[in-house]
């Protein structure tokens, strides 16, 4: 269970602050995501300590981004007292990378793929076409595969 509780952190959760140390964490996630719970599950069990966890959390029609850093605590005996940790919102970083990708990837004009994927895809089927006695002759705009006389 949560043992301190800040105001943003309630906040990001969607809670009062009150009612967050009734529950561990891995519920209040579990509630949001069960993929994102999956993920701070294995990162609990690994009993290491995880630095910039991304975990995407449906929030109603959008999805918000977390990032999640922690290490295990132990008293003198050696013995798990739990985790000490730090959760942020990272949803408007994650929106500019997409964005980012998207103008990078996308033809602004008519919504196609521009040719950095066309380029792309292209050397990716002719890698796969000539493991299938293929032969490409370049052109200016992508490849265009012929099959070997022999």
């Amino acid at each position: 269970c949560l043992t301190h509780v800040s105001p943003r952190l309630a906040t990001l959760l969607g809670c009062e602050q009150a009612a967050l140390f009734d529950r561990p964490l891995l519920h209040r996630v579990r509630e949001a995501s069960a993929d994102a719970a999956v993920q701070l599950r294995m990162a609990f069990d690994a009993g290491r300590p995880f630095h910039d966890l991304r975990l995407a959390v449906p929030d109603g029609q959008t999805t918000r981004w977390w990032t999640l850093s922690g290490k295990p605590l132990f008293d003198e005996a050696g013995r798990s007292e739990g985790w000490r940790g730090v959760i942020a919102d990272i949803s408007t970083e994650v929106q500019a990378e997409q964005r980012l990708h998207r103008m990078a990837h996308v033809d602004a004009l008519t919504g196609l793929a521009n040719d950095i994927v066309i380029s792309y895809v292209a050397n990716q089927n002719r890698c796969l076409c000539l493991g299938r006695g293929f032969k490409f002759s370049s052109y200016r705009r992508g490849f265009a595969p012929r099959r070997f006389a022999g």
